[in-house]
């Protein structure tokens, strides 16, 4: 399911971003080269891109779940 969300929060902002999320449902993802290095927990993770905790930046882009 995370994985699910990470690839549909990259299509919405399509910019280029790495994404290391930690936990058990984490995992490691590259979009593009030379943006900004995102690591967080899998689960803060998907509570901040559901918009059920504040995100900044490519944070703040919203995938409704």
């Amino acid at each position: 399911m995370v994985a699910d969300v990470v690839a549909e929060w990259a299509g919405r902002h399509g910019a280029a971003c790495t994404l290391a999320l930690t936990g058990p449902a984490g995992g490691r993802w590259a979009f593009g080269t030379g943006g900004p290095a995102i690591e967080m927990d899998a689960v803060e993770f998907c509570r901040t891109v559901s918009g059920r905790a504040p995100g900044a930046g490519l944070l703040g882009v919203a995938v409704p779940f």
